[in-house]
């Protein structure tokens, strides 16, 4: 496991010994946070209620409900009155 330091000018005589260039560049390790698990676009629980526009003024209301099935996920949108 690495650490992230910070760079740090080292001089000798008033002179620059380690100078960031091209050819000697400073490389930082990725963060622990990058490494983690993304997280659900939608963390809500139960169903949720999209309305959508149709029209000028009119819209459409309807569920979003999800079945977990041995094979996955199958997400159903059902029109609501």
């Amino acid at each position: 496991m690495f650490k992230n330091e910070p760079y740090r000018k080292d001089y000798k005589n008033g002179i620059l010994v380690n100078p960031i260039t091209k050819d000697k560049p400073y490389i930082q390790v990725a963060s622990q946070k990058d490494n983690d698990k993304m997280r659900k676009s939608n963390n809500r629980k139960g169903n949720g209620l999209v309305v959508a526009r149709i029209g000028r003024l009119t819209f459409a209301k309807y569920r979003v409900i999800k079945q977990n099935i041995k094979n996955g996920l199958i997400v159903n949108s059902i029109l609501v009155p």
